[in-house]
């Protein structure tokens, strides 16, 4: 058993699938998520998952966007149930999924919202990812990014550079494919990454705010996590 799995159940005894509180359950908790897709209501559908299964959920999103779906400007929808849940924040350079970022104080809001871990929808060499990268670290959040990028493509090395710190302070990634988490392993150039097969998190089972010696025990919901 890794360090991580003992956390886990460490952290958590009885919790069910749903969220539901049982022997040992800790109370609710709050899940932060970054992320552009979410403009489009039907990418919210596992956040409101989520959210039956117990997690209070935060979506930031961007205000406006662009995509090839569509002509003009697209505007944040909420998927029913998740009203509560979007935080429309305007961004620079919409439309562009690597490159834009939030015109906002990061750090301020996630000490508004208080989450006790936070998911960056991004890919690490993003500039979103590392803006609030850098505020949850500071603010000591454990927090993960999503890996979907299958090719090691050259990138200037202040970019490389940003994208190394990234995951090397990311407590768990979300890698797409095998091939996906590898390169995730050498960009980080730290640890090794197992593989998580649980598709959603059990109601409470997580620790609030990361610590310098307590080993984490992160969301099931993406596929991979740090041993």
């Amino acid at each position: 058993m890794s360090p991580l799995d003992a956390a886990r159940e460490a952290v958590v005894e009885g919790a069910t699938s749903d969220g539901r509180a049982g022997a040992g359950a800790t109370p609710r908790r709050r899940l932060l998520t970054v992320s552009h897709p979410a403009v489009v209501s039907v990418n919210q559908t596992v956040y409101r998952e989520l959210a039956r299964r117990g997690w209070d959920v935060a979506i930031v999103l961007p205000r406006r966007w662009r995509h090839a779906y569509s002509e003009g400007v697209v505007t944040p929808e909420a998927l029913e149930g998740m009203e509560e849940s979007l935080h429309p924040i305007p961004v620079a350079l919409a439309g562009r999924p690597q490159r834009h970022f939030y015109l906002t104080s990061c750090r301020s809001l996630c000490r508004r919202l208080a989450p006790d871990v936070a998911f960056v929808e991004a890919e690490p060499f993003s500039f979103s990812a590392a803006q609030w990268g850098l505020a949850l670290k500071r603010l000591g959040i454990p927090f993960g990014v999503q890996c979907y990028e299958n090719i090691d493509r050259a990138l200037p090395m202040p970019v490389r550079m940003s994208r190394s710190r990234v995951l090397r302070n990311a407590a768990f990634v979300a890698a797409l494919s095998q091939t996906a988490a590898t390169l995730a392993r050498s960009w980080a150039h730290v640890g090794m990454w197992q593989l998580r097969h649980q598709p959603f998190p059990t109601g409470g089972a997580y620790p609030r705010r990361q610590t310098a010696r307590s080993p984490l025990a992160m969301p099931a919901a993406w596929s991979r996590a740090r041993a």
